[in-house]
């Protein structure tokens, strides 16, 4: 996350809340921190910490999907999915 700052400066803060406002106010949903640890190997096929990144590739959505099967194993809560990159 230092590396992240470190890139953005206070451009991530602006960003977060203008993202956590447009998926409020547009879409109605809600938005929460959600971390956990990946001991069943299920995003990365080894044990990892999900991370927040500056950009986006075409990786990145196969694992965000990865990510919302270990979400909605663990919440019991189907998420809806998308990506945004500055």
């Amino acid at each position: 996350m230092v590396a992240l700052g470190g890139r953005w400066g206070l451009v991530e803060s602006s960003f977060r809340e203008a993202m956590k406002s447009i998926v409020e106010k547009v879409f109605g949903g809600t938005v929460d921190k959600w971390a956990r640890y990946d001991c069943e190997e299920l995003v990365y096929g080894r044990s990892a910490i999900v991370e927040v990144k500056s950009s986006i590739s075409k990786g990145d959505v196969p694992e965000l999907f990865r990510k919302a099967q270990l979400y909605e194993r663990e919440v019991g809560v189907k998420p809806m999915l998308s990506i945004v990159s500055p």
